[in-house]
């Protein structure tokens, strides 16, 4: 069999796993896995200005374009793709990665089976161990994991920058950077991490260049993104202040902890007779794993409070997961440059299959997906109705017990997200229900302060609920209800209320609204004679600015790709000429 037509059943062998293994999932209605809201019924193309987050520039990016391409094929049906394609990439990038970077010429049977070990069946393990698996259902699933796929194309394109600094292999680099961006905003921090082992050769062999060049695709990354990148880490992550954990936090996260590095000590040990061969490759990968997880312990108790910095660091640390996941790819990226031993295979097995408990519980379920995801049709019923109704206003549960989070609608767009405002009420002024204005459930409830106001039948029933002590966003300083009106404009919230002259509190706090005072993280705004406003629109004259910057940033990859081939064919072109002159 040719070598093209073996790489081609491969890939149609790993496409046909997948499909086997999700295939409770393709069959499955809406469905939702914690931060992966339901899809909504049909795709919507990405706004300028949305009620949401009172008209952040944030909701259109390249990314959110590319995802309303994805969701005209159905918008449940680029749900399941999403969920499912970075398995598939995952396993067929990483085989054709260490189909390169495998160092061994084999001899010995042994030898030869552990070769094929390494380029066939190793990279199924990139996307079926307890890190990769288990992310699946702990949130900002696809997205994490859709960047982490094309992690070993970062890495081969890494190591060919190390050994030749060309345009061509730069582009080849930084095409898989800003595609990990596209479909993750974090996805230019995990190209560094895995670019890293390879600038530390890099230094270490005097390659000044390739270390500046792959900077540059992380820089490239991160600009091809620009609109998103400024909002989430001038913005949003803002809003969210590093908190010190204490060693009693989880002892589960620090026994998978401790058990990663000291794996990373064994194969740095190991690694190092390696280097000594001239394979330093492996050295630098599992230093940089054990690195990375020393650093994720030192920074959740030692948080750092820095512009930008602070919250780069803030959206690792606040995620421990997402640390299990880089430091154990490392790792697995190492093992092509070991040679054959039991002692490896003891290691792989022991790393894949040991830690399937908390905060790695949920490790294979995926191999059963369960029905219980699926969001049942009130979940749509109730949302139509707030929207013709109420579009300004989500729901918020009133018990866990009463209100699966399945049916929670968190960040749909044009409707104003106040289950976060509703947690800032709670916190500022003693009253959680001051900005609760609806309550679903499937229980009635007898509850004086609330009216029922629309039921659902179904299995399970549906209950909707007014809140009669909802004093609505805006209150006086006092914590009272100022039974004020605001309207959210392009550029501007506008308050209203009567003829009172003097300051109210906004509870759609954020840092960003001009004119108006800081009140404890909520907004403080002065009426005149029963009206005010904060505006925010030249706050983000920049992101608007910043749009056509990233898709010049996001175009360079394939510009140099474009001019390397056609270069390449001028001058296959003039060779010809030349001999047949």
């Amino acid at each position: 069999m040719s070598t093209r037509r073996k790489e081609l059943l491969y890939v149609a062998v790993v496409i046909g796993f997948f499909l086997l293994m999700f295939r409770n999932l393709i069959v499955s209605g809406p469905f939702s896995m914690l931060d992966s809201e339901p899809p909504p019924l049909k795709p919507s193309f990405p706004p300028f200005f949305s009620l949401a987050d009172y008209g952040t520039f944030g909701d259109i990016s390249i990314s959110t374009v590319f995802f309303y391409l994805v969701s005209l094929f159905g918008t449940l049906n680029a749900e399941k793709i999403e969920t499912i394609a970075p398995f598939v990439l995952s396993v067929i990038s990483f085989h054709f990665a260490v189909k390169e970077l495998y160092p061994y010429n084999p001899r010995r049977k042994r030898e030869i089976a552990y070769k094929d070990f390494v380029i066939y069946v190793l990279p199924f393990f990139y996307a079926l161990n307890p890190a990769y698996s288990s992310m699946l259902y702990l949130g900002d699933s696809p997205g994490i994991l859709f960047s982490m796929s094309f992690m070993p194309m970062v890495f081969l394109g890494s190591y060919r920058l190390m050994k030749d600094q060309s345009t061509k292999n730069l582009a080849f680099l930084s095409l898989f950077t800003v595609l990990s961006n596209l479909v993750y905003f974090e996805g230019f921090l995990f190209s560094f991490i895995f670019e890293l082992p390879l600038m530390v050769l890099s230094l270490m062999e005097g390659k000044t260049r390739a270390v500046l060049l792959m900077f540059l695709s992380v820089v490239i990354s991160f600009a091809s993104e620009l609109p998103e990148e400024l909002f989430i880490y001038l913005v949003d992550v803002t809003a969210y202040k590093p908190i010190a954990y204490k060693i009693t936090y989880d002892i589960f996260i620090y026994s998978v902890m401790i058990f990663s590095i000291f794996l990373s000590m064994v194969l740095v040990t190991w690694a190092s007779r390696l280097s000594k061969e001239g394979k330093r490759e492996p050295l630098a990968l599992t230093f940089v794993s054990a690195l990375v997880m020393f650093l994720f312990v030192y920074l959740m108790h030692y948080p750092l409070d820095i512009p930008l910095v602070g919250s780069l660091v803030l959206t690792i640390t606040t995620f421990p997961q997402k640390v299990f996941l880089l430091s154990f790819s490392l790792l697995l990226l190492s093992f092509p440059f070991f040679r054959f031993t039991w002692v490896l295979f003891l290691v792989l097995i022991v790393g894949v299959f040991l830690p399937s408990y908390s905060p790695l519980s949920s490790t294979y379920q995926e191999l059963n997906f369960s029905p219980t995801y699926q969001v049942i049709p009130q979940f749509y019923q109730v949302y139509s109705y707030l929207s013709s109704h109420d579009p300004c206003y989500t729901i918020v549960e009133t018990n866990i017990q009463t209100f699966p989070y399945r049916i929670a609608f968190f960040s749909w767009p044009d409707v104003v997200n106040v289950v976060c405002f509703n947690y800032q009420v709670a916190e500022e002024v003693n009253n959680a229900t001051n900005g609760v204005k609806y309550v679903v459930t499937f229980l009635p409830l007898n509850d004086s302060n609330l009216t029922l106001i629309k039921i659902f039948p179904g299995n399970p029933t549906a209950y909707l609920y007014e809140s009669k002590v909802y004093q609505g966003l805006i209150l006086f300083p006092n914590g009272t209800g100022a039974g004020g009106k605001l309207v959210v404009n392009q550029g501007q919230v506008q308050v209203k209320d009567g003829n009172y002259t003097g300051n109210v509190i906004l509870l759609l706090g954020r840092s960003f609204f001009l004119n108006a005072k800081s009140y404890n993280g909520l907004v403080e705004v002065h009426l005149s004679r029963g009206e005010g406003e904060v505006s925010f629109q030249r706050y983000f004259y920049f992101f608007y600015v910043s749009l056509p910057v990233s898709i010049v940033f996001f175009l360079i990859p394939f510009y140099l790709l474009l001019k390397e081939r056609v270069k390449l064919r001028l001058h296959g072109w003039l060779n010809q000429w030349r001999n047949n002159t």
